[in-house]
């Protein structure tokens, strides 16, 4: 059934408190449902177009102990319907690819090359003795995913069973590519692009190093990267490091951002390298340059 759940604030707020999803951070009314069984779906932070497990656990009420959950599913191979959905940002362009009983990538779409379909589309999964599947996901894009696994039986002993659950999915570039940088530049002064390019852009990349990731940059809150230099020449002890100035702005960019007023106010060869410390609020793994 559903408990109404209750909101508190510590100290005490003058604005609403709202109740939001975790799967898509959608408001929701505040009511927590409770079943006697379902699925689990959770994933951890991982690139893009770089394989990470998904964990999708079927679960059931002990019968000997209503508050414990024992294993569904245990040692048993079942078609799932996988679907998966945009949660930030709220629309895209490819869907995520599930991996098969079988070792086939099977995308929750019509094809590879299109959205997250309605219908997602049919896996095979193992489960283990634990009742826990754990097959890889690949996405070709970044930004958190909704997965939505179902399964509704209508044949064997458990037939008429009906489970579905959900779990949200972190997905981050893996590399930035600066565009050309025209050589040599001058110390403290605006960076110039190699010609006939009018800016220096920054292009967010999947663990392929060749596929952008085009939602990067149209997240509800768009990330900031970090500039910093790698100093080449000369290497000495003492040597001075200073910051970079100047920003990257990937605001609505489809994966490419544009560096604005870069300089460095020191003579040497460096490269410039653009991170992320953390990307919607993931750690692990962290997102390297």
């Amino acid at each position: 059934g559903n408990v109404q759940l209750g909101l508190t604030s510590t100290p005490a707020t003058t604005g609403a408190l709202v109740c939001r999803s975790s799967v898509d951070n959608s408001l929701t009314n505040c009511q927590m449902a409770f079943v006697t069984s379902a699925l689990q779906v959770s994933g951890i932070p991982r690139y893009a177009e770089e394989a990470g497990t998904l964990s999708i656990s079927a679960l059931q009420a002990s019968s000997s102990n209503p508050r414990a959950c024992v294993p569904l599913f245990a040692s048993q191979n079942k078609m799932l319907t996988l679907k998966c959905n945009y949660a930030d940002p709220a629309s895209g362009t490819v869907p995520a690819r599930i991996q098969n009983k079988d070792g086939s990538y099977i995308p929750l779409a019509a094809n590879t090359g299109s959205a997250c379909s309605t219908a997602g589309a049919a896996v095979q999964l193992a489960f283990d003795g634990n009742g826990l599947a754990t097959p890889n996901m690949l996405y070709a894009d970044a930004g958190v995913l909704s997965l939505t696994a179902t399964y509704a039986s209508t044949s064997g002993s458990d037939s008429g069973l009906t489970l579905t659950g959900s779990g949200p999915v972190i997905v981050g570039p893996k590399y930035f590519v600066f565009s050309g940088i025209a050589t040599p530049q001058a110390a403290g002064l605006a960076v110039a692009p190699l010609a006939p390019a009018s800016s220096i852009t920054v292009t967010a990349l999947a663990a392929d190093n060749k596929t952008v990731t085009r939602n990067f940059g149209r997240e509800s809150t768009p990330p900031t990267l970090q500039l910093t230099p790698a100093v080449e020449a000369p290497v000495f002890d003492g040597a001075q490091k200073p910051a970079v100035t100047g920003s990257v702005a990937f605001t609505g960019s489809n994966g490419a951002g544009t560096a604005s007023n870069l300089s460095w106010p020191e003579v040497g060869t460096l490269r410039f390298t653009a991170s992320i410390p953390t990307y919607l609020g993931a750690t692990l793994p962290a997102l390297p340059a």
